[in-house]
């Protein structure tokens, strides 16, 4: 069941998976990218429902090691930005 959450996936964004958590992760080069990131979250949300998974909104959060500041959603809320995981 965890396994087929790939397939929900564009190419540009990278997927792993461990026992029942989800890391995404993608380089973003345009707004475009950001936007593609941001219905990957839409996406993953939407399984979730589908399966009955409920994510813990707050154990998301946003690693960025640039300068894109881009902001992301997950279940409406801003997913939290942070230095270190």
């Amino acid at each position: 069941m965890l396994h087929d959450v790939i397939d929900y996936f564009d190419d540009k964004v990278n997927c792993k998976l461990y026992a029942d958590d989800v890391k995404l992760y993608t380089e973003l080069r345009s707004a475009a990218d950001g936007n593609c990131f941001q219905v990957c979250l839409d996406r993953i949300y939407r399984w979730s429902l589908t399966w009955q998974l409920q994510i813990s909104s707050q154990k998301c959060c946003v690693i960025d090691v640039g300068k894109s500041r881009l902001l992301l959603l997950m279940l409406d809320t801003p997913v939290v930005l942070v230095t270190q995981v």
